[in-house]
């Protein structure tokens, strides 16, 4: 135990003196580090010694340099003050000889070899004189004036220039000289000059007090060269005295395709010498007093038509349908170049508004008159009625006219034609097309002759009036192309009406006959030869009426007239089938039977002089 006791003593000194070296080296340590500590506090009360020592140089410093900075920047300010003075001043002694060195080339006036030169120059001075005239140096305002003399004389002799392109190109343009290869080529080579002009003198507007006067030249040329181009058919059309019009006569028509063309022709010449901006306004104004002439004549015409209708006269009257066929036929060209102005739209749409009008007009007219004649003067030979033969010619004077009458009632029927006039677009006979229309005449022509009819005292002239109308309508129609235009079964119609009158007619002649039936007095099969005395006077009766009522229907007939042969024939023959049969057969039995002492006083006709006698009959008029 007590070595045991003795080894832990040992152990504790030795761990006592492992602990007391330990605490030495920390301590020594420390003092090491207290060292360093002290040092780097000096270092740092040197650096900010140093620091503080820096920022009171840099302070210095910029309290040095800020005032220098501050009379370096005036300096450089000052410096391109005077600069730009200069180069303002320098620019002010330019354009001021700028007027002096140009006035020269400005007064002698461009041409084709200096044309560039003069436009620069034109350029420079348009900029000078903007320049010079917003300085507000006095000393300028003489320069100024000056520069605005030559500006203007120089933009009046571009002017000049451009009006004797302008005439030499618009007094070659449609002659024999554009046949000319070499004479074509100079003109497009104008046209090209004048559009590069156009344009040029087209960016001078608004851009000083001195604008170019080129389009106003264009349209005051073009305009006076446009009217003496149309000079002659103008007169021609004029001049004109419209009678007894033929188809396709006016020269109207001519004038119209004329002035067509030259819309064309005028819009493509505009595109090639104008600048874009200028071209619609600059054709549409050029065409202006042209269309305006042509608009005039046409006017007139169509005034004098509605006069003549006034006076139910309508020989002229065809006239406005060979205008519309042409307007019609041109339509697409007329609107494709007159698109995109309205003026030249109106106007040229007026025409055809006031031609539709006139023609709305006539139509309903030629209705108008059938149904509201008021005539009493009727042909004592019952021929035709002056009416009927009027509105005849007036239908066959339609054939000439088909595609022009049709087209417009069609397209009034469809709404395409407007009827401007309140009381024309009433007349529900003008909205029903051509058909209609023509049926609707023959009708109301047809009524109108039966009421005439009853003007006349004796019934069978009111029967051979009516006959010879229809028949005249009838042949009139199939033998023209009327029947066409009709339509329908029209001949078929006319045929039972005058079928019907005809019979009507005849009855006239039957009772002419009827005095010689039920009188044939037979005995054992055969004819009596010896007749008691109420027998003989019975047939005396017979002859006597006979004899009365032939005389006094040949008296009052003889003065009647049916002009057509073949229907004079026809009814003719319809008499004698009635007549000569009859009386013959009666003639035959008694004229060798003794009922009277004095046979020559009843027994006035044989079967052959009724036949001549009636051969005479209607044939007063000249066929």
């Amino acid at each position: 135990m007590i070595s045991n006791h003795l080894m832990n003593i040992s152990d504790i000194k030795k761990s006592q003196k492992e602990f007391e070296q330990m605490i030495e080296e920390e301590t020594t340590e420390l003092e090491f580090m207290e060292q360093n500590l002290n040092k780097t506090k000096e270092l740092t009360e040197k650096m900010i010694n140093m620091l503080a020592s820096f920022d009171k140089r840099l302070e210095e410093f910029e309290s040095t340099v800020i005032p220098i900075h501050r009379s370096t920047q005036k300096i450089t300010r000052l410096y391109d003050n005077i600069d730009s003075a200069l180069t303002n001043v320098n620019s002010y002694i330019s354009y001021y000889d700028l007027a002096n060195e140009i006035e020269g080339l400005i007064s002698y006036g461009p041409s084709e070899h200096n044309l560039n030169e003069y436009l620069d120059t034109i350029k420079k001075l348009r900029e000078a004189y903007k320049y010079v005239s917003e300085t507000p140096f006095e000393s300028f305002e003489k320069t100024s004036i000056k520069m605005g003399r030559i500006l203007k004389e120089g933009i009046e002799k571009l002017d000049s220039l451009f009006k004797n392109w302008l005439n030499n190109v618009s007094s070659s343009i449609d002659s024999a000289e554009l046949e000319n290869e070499n004479q074509m080529l100079k003109i497009n080579k104008i046209q090209d000059d004048l559009k590069m002009l156009s344009e040029y003198l087209y960016t001078c507007k608004d851009k000083t007090n001195e604008n170019s006067k080129f389009f106003e030249i264009y349209v005051d040329v073009r305009s006076g060269y446009l009217l003496k181009y149309v000079q002659d058919i103008h007169k021609k059309t004029k001049d004109q005295v419209l009678t007894q019009y033929q188809p396709g006569s006016t020269k109207y028509i001519d004038y119209t395709r004329d002035i067509l063309k030259i819309i064309k022709k005028e819009k493509e010449f505009s595109k090639k010498c104008l600048v874009n901006s200028c071209v619609v306004e600059g054709y549409s104004k050029a065409l202006t007093p042209m269309i305006d002439q042509y608009i005039d004549v046409g006017e007139n015409i169509i005034q004098q038509v509605n006069k003549n209708m006034i006076k139910k006269n309508i020989t002229d009257i065809f006239v406005i349908f060979d205008i519309f066929c042409v307007f019609h036929e041109q339509y697409e060209l007329f609107k494709e170049n007159v698109s995109g102005t309205p003026e030249l739209e109106e106007k040229l749409n007026k025409v055809t508004d006031h031609i539709v009008n006139c023609a709305i007009i006539f139509f309903k007219s030629v209705y108008e008159n059938i149904k509201n004649d008021t005539s009493k003067t009727l042909s004592i030979d019952g021929t035709v009625y002056e009416l009927t033969s009027n509105i005849i010619n007036c239908l066959k004077r339609f054939i000439d006219y088909k595609k022009p009458i049709e087209t417009m009632l069609i397209e009034i029927q469809n709404g395409i034609l407007k009827i401007n006039n309140e009381s024309l677009s009433s007349q529900p006979v003008l909205k029903e097309g051509p058909q209609a229309y023509y049926n609707n005449i023959i009708d109301t022509l047809i009524s109108m002759l039966e009421t005439k009819s009853h003007g006349y005292k004796k019934e069978t002239l009111a029967k051979i009036f009516l006959i010879n109308n229809y028949n005249y309508i009838l042949k009139n129609i199939q033998n023209t192309k009327l029947s066409e235009m009709i339509g329908g079964d029209i001949g078929s119609k006319f045929n039972k009406l005058i079928k019907t009158q005809i019979n009507l007619y005849m009855e006239c002649w039957n009772n002419c006959v009827i005095s010689l039936m039920d009188v044939t007095y037979v005995q054992d099969g055969s004819i009596k030869t010896t007749l008691s005395k109420s027998q003989k006077q019975n047939i005396k009766e017979c002859f006597k009426n006979f004899n009365n009522k032939f005389d006094e229907i040949y008296k009052v007939q003889k003065v009647y007239s049916i002009p057509d042969t073949e229907l004079r024939n026809q009814i003719l023959s319809e008499i004698k089938q009635i007549i000569i049969p009859m009386y013959g057969r009666f003639y035959k039995k008694y004229q060798n039977i003794e009922f009277t002492k004095n046979p020559s006083k009843y027994i006035q006709w044989t079967t052959e002089n009724i036949g001549d006698a009636l051969d005479i009959l209607f044939s007063t008029s000249t066929d």
